[in-house]
Parts: C-alpha cells; structure tokens; sequence
C-alpha cells in the first residue's frame, strides 16, 4: 500500500516523537525539504512522518481536508510569516486523545524535579498537567521504572487515593494495545458472511495505528472508490472488555471529511 519508500521503516521506527522530533519536522517543512529526506534525517519511515503531519494541522482543519492534503496545507501555513503556533496546534491534538504534550523544556524541568525530589503536587501546578500524565512521562523518560517509584519518590495526593487510580492508569497503558477497525475500504479483501470489506489490525501505538488507518484512506482515494469508509480506533487490555479510549469516524471522499469523535480516557 503507498509507494515502497513509504513502506521502509527507519532506525528510529516504533519509537516515540519527542519535543525536538516535532521541532525538527517543523523546521524541515519551513525549509523546504522533501518529505522523504526529513523522514530519513528523523531516522522514521515516510509513512510514519507523514502520519504525524495530522497532529500539527488544527482539528477542525483536518476534518475538512484530505490527509495527502495536509502537508500542502501546513507548508503554505508555515511559510506565511505570521507566526503560525503548531505547539499549541500540537497541545490541541494531545488533549482531545487524553494526553498530555510535554515539550522540551517541560522534560528538563521533570529531570530537575526527579534530582530534587520536588512533589508532585507541585509539578501539576508547574506543568499543568494531571499527576498520572506526569508520572507516566517519568516512566517514559527512564527515569521511573514504574509508578511505585514515582510515589516513593515525588509522594502522591488524596491520601492514597490517586496512587491507586495512577497505578490502575500506568498499569493498562503498559499492557495496552490499539485495535483499529475499517469497514469500507477499497483494496481490502471482502467477507463473506459480512457482504462487506473489513480491516482488522492490532498496533502497539495510537500512533501506528493511525499510519495505518492513512494508508487503508490513502489506498481507498488511489482505486478511485466513491463508498465511506467507516473506521475506529481503540485502545484495548486484555480482560477489561470495553474499558479504554477510542475515536470512531467515516472517510467520505467526495469531501474528503475524515473527522471522528473521541471517548472519554477511563482515567
């Protein structure tokens, strides 16, 4: 599906974007590169590049445009000279996925508070984020193995309660995974019993997932199709049935409106 350029993982794929991955992109397409160089000096695949282009394009935006339109977009943005803010296009995306976007200097102030042992009721002031959103990037950066060493060591609130619901959190999203289901789409290969195409794939990311929900529409638009799509994204553990996030959509390509509804996080 895609051009096999598109296809080629790079030596950073699987990897999470940090506050310079997006700096770097962002600079990339105010310069001028072609998407495929960027891509390689990320160490990513093209198709993974080109995934995270959504998450700088505002939300309302993005519903309205097709996603091979999006970069188009955000280069004419970027080059118009007035200050185009993608950080906080970028906090936009994060909040409705019930995420927290840390950002470089948010990241050396967590180093400095996990050396000085700052509380963490602290920290939600400072940063503005939950202390679950917290403890999870500590985890993330190496610098926590899990939240027991963040209580132990930054204290928690609420006389144990949230370290419970932290715990709860951390713990799914260290054993979750992201289903994503398309119904619809050109190319894939029909059933039977249903009368109808269905894509079923498990991702061990939100993110790869939905590289992988670009491609399906991407591939869709090549053959031509007039049929919406319908799509949804899930995160799933095993054992706890619905409990999890998600976002649902249809694709209609005489619109080109791919926008979709999120759940609320279980946390």
């Amino acid at each position: 599906m895609g051009d096999m350029d598109s296809a080629r993982s790079g030596g950073r794929a699987g990897e999470r974007w940090t506050p310079g991955d997006y700096e770097t992109l962002v600079e990339g397409l105010r310069d001028g590169l072609v998407l495929e160089d960027l891509a390689e000096k990320l160490g990513r695949s093209a198709s993974a590049t080109r995934t995270q282009l959504r998450r700088l394009v505002p939300r309302d935006v993005d519903a309205e445009i097709k996603p091979r339109d999006r970069e188009a977009w955000l280069r004419e943005r970027l080059a118009a000279g007035d200050g185009y803010d993608w950080l906080a296009v970028l906090r936009e995306h994060s909040r409705a996925e019930g995420q927290h976007f840390f950002t470089g200097e948010d990241e050396r102030l967590l180093l400095r508070a996990w050396d000085e042992r700052t509380p963490l009721r602290e920290l939600v002031g400072q940063l503005s984020a939950s202390e679950t959103h917290i403890a999870r990037h500590l985890i993330v950066l190496g610098l926590a193995h899990g939240v027991a060493d963040v209580v132990e060591r930054l204290g928690a609130t609420e006389e144990g309660t949230l370290d419970v619901r932290m715990r709860l959190a951390v713990d799914r999203a260290a054993s979750s995974v992201w289903v994503l289901v398309v119904d619809g789409a050109a190319g894939v290969g029909r059933n039977r019993e249903l009368n109808l195409r269905r894509h079923v794939s498990v991702h061990a990311t939100q993110d790869a997932a939905l590289a992988e929900l670009d491609g399906q529409i991407a591939e869709h638009d090549h053959r031509g199709s007039a049929e919406q799509v319908y799509w949804s994204i899930v995160e799933r553990t095993a054992g706890e049935s619905t409990i999890g996030t998600g976002s649902h959509g249809v694709y209609d390509p005489t619109s080109g409106d791919s926008g979709g509804e999120a759940d609320e996080p279980p946390f």
